[in-house]
């Protein structure tokens, strides 16, 4: 059984262990396990920045990550990109962030609830500012039960 680089099962693309999130013209497939923890974020970004990007699926994609032959955390649906077009992967660390998006985002994940993600503006290498991704595994779960998301 092969994992997500953050610890999660990979699945298939017509797994019923994924469900769908509408947000605005966007839908995001997702694993079901955090459909609580990413309706969450996905309506916090939505006020931060609002998604505008009409029939975008932000979500599970069954490949590995980038230049890699790891697998994507995008092929375990726990991880979804945001306004992709704004926010390249390989920019600057908030490429296409506004300074007040950029605040707004830090204060979010220092909630319980943001404490479950992690962002791809601070990724060591290849800066992915669209990004967001469950926290591994290990973490998760002690962490959604105190955010209230299990």
């Amino acid at each position: 059984m092969a994992h997500s680089e953050n610890g999660f099962t990979v699945v298939e693309n017509d797994s019923p262990r994924l469900v769908t999130v509408k947000v605005g013209m966007s839908t995001f497939r997702i694993k079901r396990f955090s459909a609580k923890a990413f309706g969450w974020l996905l309506a916090e970004l939505n006020k931060i920045e609002s998604v505008d990007e009409k029939g975008w699926d932000g979500g599970f994609a069954h490949r590995p990550i980038a230049g890699s032959k790891l697998w994507s955390n995008h092929a375990s649906g726990t991880a979804i990109d945001w306004n992709a077009s704004q926010h390249p992967r390989g920019g600057t660390q908030y490429q296409g962030w506004r300074t007040d998006q950029v605040k707004a985002i830090r204060q979010l994940l220092a909630t319980p609830q943001g404490k479950c993600f992690k962002w791809g503006a601070d990724f060591q290498h290849t800066k992915d500012s669209m990004h967001f991704e469950l926290v591994d595994k290990a973490d998760y779960h002690r962490l959604a039960e105190k955010a209230g998301f299990e």
